[in-house]
């Protein structure tokens, strides 16, 4: 899997180890070392706890403004970064080095976990019983539990139209700034925590300390549905409907929600077609970033919206729809995207194998490492160290600059 957090990039590689590469000021690297003078501009190795050996046996990851979380295959959640709000579970502060998330009310471990997303300054998880945990700074509500208090062990979502203190029946997170998204087995969509730019979806901008359902852009009586997968970014939201098709809705001042204007909007607007007229269809994958977008479609393409910030096809134009990202090397459109994530300021994809039998990473925008800044493709290799044997994508990180 590949995360992309504010300036910094998290890969899994299918033997479970964790690799890390860009700006480490925070320990977001999780190799024991913090400060720009220990950034890195190729991947470097996550080590074990305490820096002892390396991480093992991870199955997910996720990197979020200054912190990154792994999933070990046994169910547990591991932190790594700044932790001055909480985001990484544990009585500490932080930690250039992996920590065990602790159980609700510090007690014991945080267990049976399928999902996780770290947000900016907070992390979700979601159990295999379908209930979804929080922990870190809650100024917004943005741990869905009711309060504003901010915690540094898990506490459920609530369902404040259930006698269950907890929300059940989630399938997948999303945790965006200062905001979440939820999908539901019924294809629904939760959202709780800021909502200054309407980037709940509710139809208003009033924030919500427990979770609400996303209305129909058709009906604000309605929920939204039909939903396959959520990303949250920096006060926006995207969605996929199982029609292919993309939806998004909260703040668009850059033009992030990709219908050609710069106005916000309180409830799903579809997302346009390449051409400005229509809509992006065939879409099987969506990852919300700080500013900008990005979408893989089934032919392979991959797409970005808003130009501004999007560099990847080499202009600075405000193209305020769908454009495509080009080869690194031809400076065709790439035509082999795996999967895509977007960051605080720059985009991850991932590209299958061509005349190489292994597949490889390619960013673009501003990469922030001790290095010389990028903003046009280019391929991370290292001598194979990621380019061999990289998994499937994972859930985008956000940016520090936060929308309310």
């Amino acid at each position: 899997a590949i995360s992309a957090g504010n300036g910094f990039t998290l890969a899994l590689k299918n033997d479970g180890t964790v690799w890390a590469w860009g700006y480490n000021g925070a320990g977001v690297l999780g190799n024991g070392l913090y400060g720009f003078a220990n950034s890195s501009s190729a991947p470097v190795q996550v080590v074990g706890p305490n820096g002892v050996g390396y991480l093992t046996g991870i199955t997910a990851i996720s990197a979020g403004a200054n912190h990154a979380l792994a999933r070990k295959n046994d169910g547990t959640v591991w932190a790594w970064g700044i932790g001055l709000n909480g985001q990484l579970g544990w009585s500490g502060l932080s930690s250039a080095t992996p920590v065990q998330v602790v159980g609700p009310g510090g007690i014991g471990v945080l267990t049976g976990i399928t999902a996780i997303s770290a947000g900016q300054y907070y992390s979700l998880a979601r159990k295999s019983d379908g209930t979804v945990w929080a922990w870190g700074n809650n100024a917004y509500g943005q741990l869905g539990n009711g309060t504003t208090t901010t915690a540094r062990s898990p506490s459920c979502v609530r369902d404040p139209f259930s006698l269950d203190p907890c929300w059940t029946g989630i399938t997948s997170i999303s945790a965006g700034t200062n905001f979440a998204l939820a999908r539901t087995t019924y294809g629904t969509v939760l959202a709780w925590g800021a909502n200054g730019a309407g980037q709940l979806g509710t139809g208003d901008t009033t924030p919500s300390s427990v979770p609400k359902y996303v209305v129909n852009p058709c009906s604000c009586a309605l929920n939204f549905d039909s939903v396959t997968s959520v990303s949250a970014g920096n006060g926006f939201a995207l969605a996929r409907r199982n029609d292919s098709s993309v939806w998004a809705w909260g703040g668009n001042s850059g033009g992030q929600l990709g219908n050609d204007t710069t106005t916000n909007s309180s409830v799903p607007v579809q997302v346009l077609s390449p051409y400005g007229v229509g809509s992006l269809m065939n879409i099987t994958s969506i990852s919300a970033g700080s500013y900008a977008s990005i979408a893989r479609r089934s032919d392979g393409t991959a797409w970005t919206w808003p130009t501004k910030f999007a560099t990847s096809n080499y202009s600075y134009d405000t193209t305020k729809h769908p454009t495509a990202v080009l080869r690194p090397d031809t400076k065709a459109p790439m035509t082999n995207a795996v999967a895509v994530s977007a960051g605080a300021s720059h985009f991850e994809v991932l590209r299958a194998p061509s005349l190489s039998p292994n597949p490889s990473v390619v960013n673009f925008g501003t990469i922030r490492t001790n290095a010389t800044a990028t903003s046009g493709p280019i391929t991370i290799t290292n001598n194979d160290t990621i380019s061999v044997n990289i998994q499937a994508i994972a859930t985008a990180g956000t940016d520090g600059a936060a929308i309310d």
